[in-house]
């Protein structure tokens, strides 16, 4: 059954008849639904047959829907919509708990609990084009030689250091520090450990080698440097097969306050790093000839490297 305006009908038939496609009936322009609409276009003698360009105001669901040829086409009127995006009778469109002002790009938008918001990526995550990345804080990776782990280059457990006049370093503890120690000599022994290179290790970036170590006395003539060997065991390789790829150290400071902690490094070329895992082999002694009057302690030692991102 028909419901609704019948007024206004000739004019709203002859700006629709300007509509490519829309071929208005003279009928009401207000239905409750497909059904009523043909019912009256059939005018009492069976239901109407739809076709392209048929339309109508379907009071049921706020919208007006008009027939493509095949099927029904909806469209809702502005009023009706409700939830995120309100639009105006201009066709504008609003989306309501959307904040939006002077964004840029890289942005990305954040629930604020009320709103969505556009907010800049910061913290451990950068975000470029569509790609995320680690920020410094997380794209740095840390290769750690642990102090208990190292040997006598030969594999002899390092005992308690002795003082006296020996190459053959020892362990230093119970003073407030954990270390290798080494007598003053020409030729200090070397000591060794291996670790496991780890699965996220950047092959394409350098990576560098700190190494922590603490003199005993402040002779200036003893600036001390460090000796290192690197050697990688990885699948298939022969595990002799690889090239020494380590170096020597920056200069620890002769003259410094006996016991200072001082920081060197020594670059580690992305060549050199393996491209697969395995293990690092490492050893490392003073330099001959840098511990003439001082004693040395090894402290730590580490590599950092830069973690891939995927």
């Amino acid at each position: 059954m028909a419901t609704g305006k019948r007024g206004g009908r000739g004019i709203k038939d002859r700006n629709l008849s300007q509509t490519a496609g829309i071929r208005p009936y003279k009928l009401d322009l207000v239905y409750s639904s497909e059904a009523n609409f043909l019912t009256a276009k059939g005018g009492g003698e069976g239901t109407g047959t739809a076709e392209e360009g048929d339309w109508f105001y379907d009071s049921t669901t706020n919208s007006i829907k008009v027939h493509n040829g095949t099927q029904w086409e909806e469209y809702l009127v502005a009023s009706s919509l409700t939830g995120d995006v309100s639009v105006t009778a201009a066709g504008a469109t609003t989306v309501t708990d959307l904040t939006m002002t002077g964004e840029a790009t890289n942005e990305i938008l954040e629930f604020d609990g009320t709103n969505w918001v556009s907010v800049a990526v910061s913290g451990a995550v950068t975000q470029t084009g569509g790609a995320f990345s680690l920020n410094t804080n997380l794209s740095k990776g840390i290769l750690h030689f642990p102090i208990g782990s190292f040997a006598e280059q030969d594999g002899t457990a390092l005992a308690d250091f002795a003082d006296g006049a020996s190459p053959t370093p020892g362990i230093s503890a119970g003073d407030e520090s954990f270390g290798i120690r080494w007598n003053n000599h020409a030729n200090p022994d070397p000591v060794s450990c291996s670790v496991i290179i780890p699965p996220d290790i950047d092959t394409s970036a350098n990576a560098t080698m700190y190494i922590l170590a603490a003199k005993v006395g402040a002779t200036v003539g003893d600036a001390v440097t460090w000796l290192v060997q690197l050697f990688n065991n990885v699948d298939a390789a022969l595990y002799d097969a690889d090239t020494d790829y380590g170096g020597t150290s920056s200069a620890m400071t002769g003259d410094a306050a006996t016991k200072t902690c001082q920081l060197e490094s020594l670059t580690i070329t992305a060549a050199d790093l393996p491209a697969s895992q395995g293990v690092m082999v490492m050893t490392i002694q003073p330099t001959d000839g840098t511990l003439g009057t001082d004693d040395v302690i090894l402290l730590g030692c580490w590599i950092e490297y830069t973690r891939v991102n995927s």
